[in-house]
């Protein structure tokens, strides 16, 4: 069968935000079919794909530059309609496959292709969810309006691919059909983040003490609110004196947190490294003594099993995360983990400390995390287990036959 991969990010940049993908292509291919890939052109590179017909569209795109990337993003949902269409005539494509989590270009793909090919959509997140506060009149409203419209579309595709149990209940509670909705988890690659080479470099750039580190990662958008975990540092320190905290990443919520930082006066205490890239997160991680996983308590960050959380299993560290509904399915607390309350910052201060007092714990942790990601979440595992969900798609009646 001709497979089509949609998708915004080049291939190159794909490969460092999924690591199930090469294997996914991979996977597909060795069974005899005809993989496409259509997203932005590679940014001066020729695309690291092999055996695939690569459509790429004439623009690039930077993830980290906040106007590109918006901007680029927009006008990616209503491009990609026109030359699926096109594709589709041309190459007689039997499966779009939409892995970018962007609202609405998958609903708009299955209208442009009409009856003749499938169309299948990864759910990665509920976008709505983050974008309006449900606990703000105006706000909920909004949640409300759009997620109805969003399941309008959604339901006109042929297949949804969510990355947890717990969101593929609420979207059946939702009225989706059951029969349609499959889970394909996050994953990582354990190869990457087995060995931290420059560790003892990177304390010495830092000035990071002897005392115990305590890491968070990921891109600081408001809904991970790591204002919680900023707000447990005084109370961590009342019992560790000597711990310190890294900030590992970037984002729209940056500033907001340094402010935060000299109003608690706890900067001695609070390193933030700023954009670092993926091939440099296993050295930062390797450091760490106890890896925590930021979420809000909310709804769409209830559906979420964040790479994080797999990435500081794949390190082997000790983790202390939000009891949310994905996150809690895969942590059983006190024996691989322990879990806080989302928004409560002296209960997380209680978990961090806890973990600090208790050394045996936070080793048998960290066994268990690398133990569970190699064999559950390894990209290799996950990757495998996205073809045969898209190949099961691709032999399925079409959809409203």
């Amino acid at each position: 069968m001709n497979i089509c991969i949609v998708h915004r990010y080049p291939p190159s940049l794909l490969k460092t935000s999924d690591m199930s993908f090469p294997t996914l292509v991979n996977k597909l291919i060795e069974r005899g079919h005809k993989v496409y890939f259509l997203g932005f052109k590679e940014n001066g590179k020729l695309s690291l794909l092999e055996n695939v017909s690569y459509e790429p569209i004439n623009l690039t795109f930077n993830r980290v530059k906040k106007f590109d990337r918006n901007f680029k993003s927009v006008l990616f949902v209503f491009m990609v309609p026109f030359l699926s269409f096109r594709l589709a005539f041309r190459e007689k494509i039997d499966l779009f496959y939409c892995h970018d989590s962007l609202p609405g270009y998958g609903f708009l793909i299955k209208m442009a292709v009409n009856c003749r090919t499938r169309v299948v959509v990864r759910l990665g997140d509920l976008m709505t969810g983050y974008l309006f506060d449900e606990k703000n009149k105006i706000g909920n409203l909004l949640f409300k309006i759009i997620s109805s419209v969003e399941r309008a579309m959604l339901k006109r595709v042929d297949g949804l691919v969510s990355i947890s149990s717990t969101f593929r209940d609420f979207l059946i509670a939702q009225g989706l059909p059951e029969d349609k909705i499959s889970v394909v988890e996050e994953s990582v690659d354990i190869t990457k983040f087995s060995s931290c080479k420059f560790g003892e470099r990177l304390k010495q750039y830092y000035g990071i003490n002897k005392g115990p580190l305590i890491a968070v990662h990921g891109i600081v958008v408001p809904w991970k609110g790591i204002e919680t975990l900023l707000k447990a540092v005084p109370l961590v320190l009342n019992h560790v004196p000597d711990a310190q905290f890294i900030i590992v990443g970037d984002g729209p919520s940056l500033g907001g947190l340094k402010d935060l930082v000299k109003e608690l006066q706890i900067t001695d205490h609070v390193i933030f490294t700023g954009w670092i890239t993926y091939q440099r997160i296993p050295d930062y991680l390797g450091i760490c003594d106890v890896g925590v996983v930021m979420r809000r308590g909310g709804l769409a960050n209830n559906f979420v099993l964040t790479t994080a959380l797999l990435q500081l299993w794949a390190c082997g560290k000790p983790v202390v995360a939000p009891n949310l509904g994905a996150i809690s399915q895969v942590i059983m607390h006190g024996k691989n983990g322990l879990l806080f309350r989302p928004d409560d910052p002296e209960d997380l201060a209680t978990k961090i400390v806890h973990l600090i007092m208790n050394p045996n714990m936070a080793k048998k942790f960290g066994e268990e995390g690398i133990m569970l990601a190699s064999k559950k979440f390894d990209c290799r595992v996950i990757g495998n287990k996205f073809a045969t969900t898209i190949e099961s798609y691709a032999k399925k009646e079409l959809h409203g036959k």
